[in-house]
């Protein structure tokens, strides 16, 4: 399990360097992606339902992120994208690409799953940036006084 961690925040560190950040926001997404990977490895193994924790994570990697925008001065989606890497399913997508190779019966079933994952994810960050935007709705009634 630290192996997968430490695996997750060294991938999204890769991306982050990627997009071309630098120092302390590296480091930052490296250690956003550790606790979020661990986060679904809990939720994923208590719950026995991996759709549900990738959905969950993703929120919380969203509004973690919408939060952290704040103080970085970045877009969201140079945040938060590289720490959703480790979630992007790959393997998935391989198997799929397989199955249609090798004309196999299971091609069915691993689309199903491929579909499953990525609305998981594509949901959780449109339900966090419905929930961002809410408060920064509702932040903008409020009077400014200082």
């Amino acid at each position: 399990m630290i192996k997968e961690i430490l695996l997750a925040a060294a991938g999204a560190m890769g991306y982050a360097m990627l997009f071309g950040m630098k120092g302390k926001d590296i480091s930052l997404i490296g250690i956003n992606s550790a606790f979020a990977w661990y986060l679904y490895l809990q939720i994923a193994e208590g719950t026995d339902n991996t759709i549900f924790a990738m959905f969950f994570v993703t929120v919380l990697v969203g509004l973690v992120s919408g939060i952290l925008t704040i103080f970085i001065k970045c877009p969201l989606t140079v945040f938060a994208t590289p720490i959703l890497m480790p979630f992007v399913p790959g393997s998935t997508l391989y198997y799929v690409m397989y199955d249609i190779v090798n004309k196999r019966e299971q091609l069915w079933i691993d689309v199903r799953w491929l579909f499953q994952q990525v609305g998981a994810i594509t949901f959780g960050i449109l339900a966090a940036e419905i929930v961002l935007t809410w408060i920064r709705l509702c932040y903008s009634r409020f009077p400014k006084r200082w």
